[in-house]
């Protein structure tokens, strides 16, 4: 992910890749609190749904694009699902234990007013996210129209 930080304070969010996807925005501090309170207590999170039969809980949903992110954890790996403003998976970014410690230290270090993405694996920006292929079965649409698949 990169983090687009307004003198401001408002921040634009993208998730890496080729291309880079716009996601929305909202402001740095916003971001950044709910970003450490979901990474720091992985395990404690309450559930709101499930994603490709996965426990979910909510992080936050961005401004201007309306996107959504959603955390679950799955034996030692943290994985954060983009949905857009349907509900259609955008990507995946999977963080293990090592880069989700990484990437705490790194909002923890960040000061509001900058410009930063979040490390992962010796980037400066996080891991690219994988995109979903193929076509939305009728359990995939029934999901989608709670927002969540």
């Amino acid at each position: 992910m990169r983090f687009e930080i307004a003198d401001s304070g408002w921040c634009q969010v993208s998730l890496t890749g080729t291309p880079d996807v716009p996601l929305g925005a909202d402001a740095w501090a916003v971001i950044r609190t709910r970003l450490l309170q979901v990474l720091d207590r992985c395990s404690s999170l309450d559930h709101c749904g499930k994603i490709d039969g996965i426990p979910v809980a909510w992080v936050m949903s961005l401004s201007e694009i309306h996107t959504t992110i959603y955390m679950a954890t799955c034996e030692d790996r943290t994985l954060l699902y983009v949905q857009d403003e349907a509900t259609d998976l955008i990507g995946v970014i999977t963080l293990l234990d090592e880069d989700r410690r990484r990437w705490l230290n790194k909002l923890r270090e960040e000061a509001e007013g900058s410009e930063g993405g979040i490390p992962a694996q010796d980037k400066v920006d996080g891991p690219e996210a994988e995109e979903k292929a193929g076509d939305d079965t009728a359990d995939d649409q029934e999901r989608g129209k709670r927002g969540l698949k």
